[in-house]
């Protein structure tokens, strides 16, 4: 009889452990998810216009609508985020972001289909991925999803009124931090331009050097940007300095609007040359950008701003 017992004892207190243990995975599959959420929101607001570039890229709905259907998915990513991470209405919360999920999926098989088979933009610049790798990745995050309403669909229900009040501010910051995040200095986090980085596979057209070979100072630049026009004289200054590399002034866009912002501005710099907007635009989130570049390597990124000749010098 008593063996009996010990036997079910056991069982029971294994079948407890189990339960908790799925439990404890199905709370962790929500906070990484809530993560990736929250995630996913910081980095697309800290270059809105890039976000709507990447929405337009699809071609899924009108050029118009992009700016709309960027603030949008914004807001439901800071909300959704938050709300998941503290566990605010989960029966509710896990499958919205389970369905915003698979909506991503379509969204990138579609561009695959189409043809579309640049970045998926899921992650701005930080985490730059194919739209196969963008769809892989986001059926994980699905998984994840599955994993947490299996396991949490009848726990707490969350209507905390500090639960609630975290998910509005979700939503609040949604709205608030695309106007608020330009301003920040977070270039280095939220492009492709950063030290050890690569500055190639960009054809700058009308330059007689090699851009990938030797030092050089190099400056993006927008001929339709006032910021740019603000940076010619300091910009000038470097070019001057023969203590320093070749500097390099590369232009978005075309020969025409290059040599019309020479004429206009007076900008001298020892090399010129113009690149498409397309190529340049993961190096920045606004203009101009100087890059240390050694065999296109980044030494040192200036974004939005122009370095001193000593700062340049103590970059090479």
């Amino acid at each position: 009889m008593t063996s009996s017992i010990t036997r079910n004892d056991r069982r029971y207190a294994s079948s407890r452990f189990s339960h908790s243990t799925w439990i404890l995975a199905g709370h962790v599959a929500r906070l990484a998810l809530g993560c990736v959420f929250l995630f996913a929101a910081v980095i697309k607001a800290a270059d809105p216009p890039l976000f709507v570039e990447q929405i337009t890229g699809y071609q899924l709905s009108p050029e118009s609508l992009s700016p709309l259907l960027a603030r949008f998915f914004l807001v439901a990513e800071f909300g959704i985020g938050l709300a998941l991470i503290v566990n605010f209405r989960p029966r509710f919360t896990i499958p919205l972001a389970t369905g915003v999920m698979l909506l991503f999926i379509v969204v990138l098989v579609w561009a695959a289909i189409s043809g579309n088979t640049g970045e998926c933009g899921c992650f701005g610049r930080v985490a730059e991925r194919s739209v196969g790798g963008g769809i892989v990745e986001d059926i994980v995050f699905v998984a994840l999803g599955v994993l947490a309403w299996l396991t949490l669909r009848h726990g707490h229900r969350g209507r905390g009124a500090w639960q609630l009040g975290c998910a509005v501010m979700g939503l609040a910051l949604g709205l608030v931090a695309p106007a608020v995040t330009p301003a920040m200095d977070v270039g280095h986090l939220v492009t492709s331009a950063r030290p050890g980085g690569r500055f190639d596979h960009i054809v700058v057209e009308e330059f007689d050097g090699d851009i990938e070979r030797g030092e050089y100072l190099v400056a993006i630049l927008d001929p339709a940007s006032p910021r740019s026009a603000e940076a010619v004289d300091a910009l000038s200054a470097l070019a001057d300095d023969e203590t320093l590399p070749d500097l390099v002034g590369v232009f978005q866009g075309d020969s025409e609007s290059m040599v019309q912002f020479l004429f206009e501005h007076g900008a001298v710099f020892d090399g010129m040359g113009h690149a498409p907007r397309a190529g340049l635009r993961r190096f920045y989130r606004r203009l101009p950008v100087v890059l240390a570049l050694r065999d296109a390597e980044m030494l040192a990124v200036w974004h939005e701003k122009i370095p001193t000749a000593a700062s340049a010098q103590a970059a090479f």
